[in-house]
């Protein structure tokens, strides 16, 4: 898993570097996200706020300033789970589908955001892993979709509750990870599926839209070496193409599929 950029771009006043995924289409100016390392991926964007909110990212998480999969304490970065790129258009009718303004719309919003080491946030970034959300949820999501709820999603799904998370492993790996949640660390080995559920704060309307669009890179041709572990993401019967402008009903049969399979392991 490749490492991020050597660029360093300090905060005012703060010793804390801030990592980005933005691009300069749709310009997306809200608050930055920040890294605990002494390093950070180069940022495309021509400015960057003065300020994040990694202090609520921590106080927000129920394991605090640890990374989500490794629990590890030290040189994390903040890494966002819908990405700051999502270009203008798509983010107007993310926040139509989702019963807000898109003034209330906020990628750099606690729920948005967890905290990763570098390697595990780049091999994120680049679509090699996702969280898949419970069942449950998915299946209340579609119930209200169905019944047309305008609620707002933060209302109808409030931020401060934990849902559990299950990892998935979409491309080959040889990398282990090494969970430091015990006494020696425990090592897992891909597909990954010894790994523990997780629970992070983060929102399951982002991240439903996180994952069925890494699902959508891979379900044509899926990668051999890992296609017995997400059986039903390989059948494309079962699956809605990904475009994020139909936002969660588009996505929610390729999430369910998945979290069907990987629920069960």
């Amino acid at each position: 898993m490749g490492e991020p950029g050597a660029l360093v771009e300090r905060i005012a006043g703060d010793e804390h570097t801030t990592t980005d995924d933005s691009e300069r289409e749709g310009l997306y100016v809200s608050g930055a996200p920040a890294s605990t390392s002494g390093y950070s991926r180069p940022s495309s964007i021509t400015r960057v706020p003065s300020h994040c909110d990694w202090e609520n990212v921590t106080k927000m998480a129920p394991v605090g300033c640890r990374c989500v999969i490794t629990n590890r304490q030290s040189n994390l970065e903040c890494a966002h789970i819908l990405s700051r790129a999502t270009k203008l258009d798509d983010r107007k009718t993310l926040a139509f589908c989702w019963g807000i303004k898109l003034t209330d719309l906020n990628l750099d919003a606690t729920n948005n955001m967890m905290w990763l080491t570098p390697d595990m946030h780049t091999s994120f970034d680049e679509s090699q892993w996702a969280l898949v959300p419970p069942l449950e949820v998915l299946s209340d999501v579609l119930i209200n979709l169905v019944r047309h709820e305008r609620k707002a999603f933060t209302k109808l799904y409030p931020p401060k509750r934990d849902w559990e998370y299950t990892f998935a492993q979409l491309v080959p790996c040889p990398d282990t990870i090494v969970r430091e949640d015990h006494h020696p660390p425990t090592i897992h080995y891909s597909p990954y599926t010894t790994l523990p559920t997780v629970t992070p704060h983060i929102h399951p309307y982002y991240d439903i839209c996180n994952v069925a669009k890494k699902d959508a890179k891979y379900n044509e041709i899926p990668h051999e070496a890992t296609s017995r572990c997400y059986e039903t993401l390989s059948n494309q019967e079962n699956l809605a193409p990904w475009h994020l402008t139909s936002t969660v009903p588009t996505c929610l049969p390729a999430v369910n599929d998945c979290a069907c399979t990987y629920g069960n392991d």
